[in-house]
């Protein structure tokens, strides 16, 4: 048996394999990978193998292609072999072949059962589903363990009574899924419970790290999903592009596009040689930092800012001045937090902006070249002798405030007027009267003769008692009542709800 040490590293490994002579090697597909770039740089092959077995993960055909390309598929044969710990290690066989490379290597066979076992596919009634359907693999037979010790919950669980055999035995639910062909071998379609929920989606990890391993410069990849939740953390060995993003954008929706790429060295595997995801999950959180500003200044810019937003808003993703929004997690709920903490430190950024250029560096420039101007000042106009001699008359009125005694805006006798869109403030609203000639008012303020008086009710000492509708009478003779008539004048017109007939209102009209 190899020292333990040895078997991480691949280049050692490959060199023990080919002075020793081994015939018959036995990994599981994560560790091989490693061990085809070994070989690739190795001075001469190991040509004393005769079988490679795999197992204990699912077996990716496009990544032994360049294996094949090099060595075939008959000197080393090569076997996939799955199986579980439950079911006393191995269950199922199949020898790879040439035509398992010729056409799609998407799937991953792993052949019939062996001697003394049976698999069958069920749903989750325990129904045989038909072939090229998905459905989950149960196990029976000798090698079928009885069980978890100490553990009779999960036990219950796991291992339930074969409703296809009549002598009382059990079968181990494998939580795998796989799909049967016609000729009648299995297909393994990954784990029941493989599958991740990212902001409602559910995401297929292996098929994220398919479509990043076919970019150029890629040798090796692993997904994981970050510690907050909100996005992908992309492990990838070798060159990533720099378009890595813009390319999964093509070929995946915009939630599967990892937020944050991490180069590492080599992809961390357990004591059996399976890959780490743990390891490399706690490896991004240590490398989680402050986020780069790139700003080059002390002073506070548009960029710096930006940034900080999005650092904020997008917990977990490494931020810089290219970081996309959506890529990094950002949705539209996070996108308002974004445009008003923008607006706050007065960046005047729209909604459309942050999904069309989605950069922190993109909206600086929109900022930079949209910006509006400053705001053109109107100096007061000269006031003529008649406003001088009445400066009590000709105080500056802002249609902006209003007075504790004047009444709300909606209450004002005609609409309010718009914004100016120089100043922001509202325009002096075109009354229906002549303005005197050489008034002071400019387009903020209005002076006190210009300005209409709206009537205001006085408060009444002693409030009115409600008035009753009189109830109306049958007349003796059963004809139906009249309601009387109104004692007002035809000529008459009914007084205003906030008037009294003892209430003039003062004249509206600029003494002239």
């Amino acid at each position: 048996m190899p020292e333990y040490g040895l078997t991480r590293s691949p280049v050692d490994f490959h060199r023990l394999v080919q002075e020793r002579g081994v015939s018959v090697l036995n990994q599981t597909p994560s560790a091989f990978y490693q061990f085809i770039e070994a070989d690739l740089h190795a001075d001469r092959p190991a040509t004393a193998l005769r079988r490679i077995i795999f197992g204990g993960e699912a077996l990716d055909l496009g990544r032994l292609r360049g294996w094949v390309e090099r060595h075939g598929t008959g000197a080393p044969e090569l076997v996939n072999m799955y199986g579980i710990t439950e079911t006393t290690v191995h269950v199922t066989h199949r020898v790879l072949t040439d035509e398992d490379f010729a056409g799609s290597t998407d799937i991953s066979p792993i052949g019939g059962p062996i001697p003394g076992l049976a698999t069958y596919l069920l749903d989750d009634r325990l129904r045989p589903v038909p072939p090229g359907r998905v459905g989950a693999i149960y196990v029976a037979g000798d090698q079928v363990s009885l069980g978890y010790l100490g553990r009779p919950g999960l036990t219950a669980s796991r291992f339930v009574a074969n409703p296809f055999a009549g002598d009382g035995s059990r079968m181990y639910h494998t939580g795998d899924l796989a799909r049967r062909t016609l000729d009648g071998e299995l297909q393994f379609a990954g784990r029941a419970d493989d599958q991740v929920q990212l902001k409602g989606f559910r995401v297929e990890l292996g098929e994220v790290e398919g479509a990043i391993r076919e970019l150029d410069g890629v040798v090796d990849v692993a997904v994981t999903v970050a510690d907050s939740g909100d996005h992908l953390v992309a492990h990838i060995v070798g060159a990533a592009p720099a378009d890595l993003t813009v390319r999964l954008s093509a070929k995946l929706p915009v939630h599967m596009v990892p937020g944050r790429v991490l180069p590492v060295d080599s992809l961390p595997l357990t004591v059996n040689g399976k890959l780490d995801r743990k390891a490399l999950t706690e490896r991004a959180a240590q490398q989680d930092g402050p986020p780069d500003t790139t700003g080059g200044s002390d002073a506070p810019s548009a960029l710096t800012a930006l940034v900080g937003i999005f650092a904020e808003t997008l917990p977990g993703a490494s931020v810089d001045a290219d970081t996309d929004f959506f890529g990094a997690g950002g949705d539209s709920i996070v996108a308002i937090a974004v445009i008003n903490r923008a607006r706050a430190l007065g960046l005047p950024i729209a909604p459309r902006d942050v999904f069309l250029l989605r950069t922190p560096r993109a909206l600086t420039g929109h900022l930079a070249t949209h910006a509006p101007g400053p705001p053109r000042h109107h100096p007061p106009a000269a006031r003529t002798a008649r406003c001088r001699s009445r400066p009590s008359s000709c105080a500056g009125v802002n249609w902006a405030d209003h007075s504790p005694g004047s009444p709300r805006p909606g209450r004002w006798p005609s609409r309010r007027a718009p914004a100016s869109p120089t100043s922001g403030a509202p325009r002096t609203p075109s009354w229906p009267r002549t303005r005197p000639s050489g008034c002071g008012c400019t387009s903020n303020t209005v002076c006190g003769p210009c300005a209409p008086t709206p009537p205001v009710r006085p408060p009444s000492p002693h409030p009115a008692p409600p008035t009753r509708r009189p109830r109306r009478t049958r007349p003796p003779d059963g004809s139906t009542p009249r309601p009387e008539k109104s004692s007002r004048s035809p000529g008459s017109r009914r007084p205003a709800p906030w008037s009294s007939p003892s209430t003039t209102s003062p004249s509206t009209r600029c003494p002239g």
